[in-house]
């Protein structure tokens, strides 16, 4: 048995999306090892050109502003790391938030999968949310076990006519079986 190929047309969308990416690989430009080895020539110079020049600006100051100007560069980073600080321990205690959330989840019986949609900044307003979803959770759940457990009722209808010739249950049967 051969095996046919299928082949599906393309959709204008994938084949932009192909001369895209071949647009790419031909932009991509490849360096010889001399014009790597120039730009790295031209960085070091660079950062070298910027290292004098502070070295010069630093050494036309006096010693009381070379002092203030390390007191203030010395309070920004301190600032810069306060604020990383402070970013880390946020994350931290929202990470610890919701551990405490998937456990009361747990707890309650609820799927702990839930807990990153209920934590918030604060332990009240957590508190507030798991409490009104363990309540709509639990109301959801009686809804659907109650209507399942109704089940389907067939249709009533006055009047109901059945073919005798074609029914199981037909006159002529019901009086054999007896």
């Amino acid at each position: 048995m051969a095996e046919e190929q299928i082949q599906t047309p393309e959709t204008p969308a994938a084949e932009s999306a192909g001369k895209e990416i071949q647009q790419e690989k031909k932009e991509e430009r490849k360096f010889s090892r001399d014009e790597v080895n120039k730009m790295i020539a031209t960085e070091k110079a660079k950062t070298k050109n910027e290292t004098i020049a502070e070295y010069e600006r630093l050494a036309k100051m006096s010693e009381s502003e070379r002092v203030k100007e390390k007191m203030a560069q010395r309070v920004k980073e301190r600032d810069e790391e306060r604020k990383a600080f402070e970013a880390e321990k946020k994350a931290f205690e929202l990470e610890k938030m919701k551990t405490q959330t998937e456990k009361e989840l747990i707890n309650r019986a609820l799927p702990s999968e839930f807990a990153s949609f209920l934590v918030t900044d604060n332990a009240e307003s957590t508190k507030k949310n798991l409490d009104t979803f363990d309540k709509m959770f639990r109301t959801a759940i009686e809804n659907a076990v109650t209507n399942k457990l109704r089940g389907n009722n067939p249709p009533m209808t006055s009047t109901t006519k059945v073919d005798n010739k074609t029914s199981a249950f037909n006159q002529k049967s019901w009086n054999k079986n007896k």
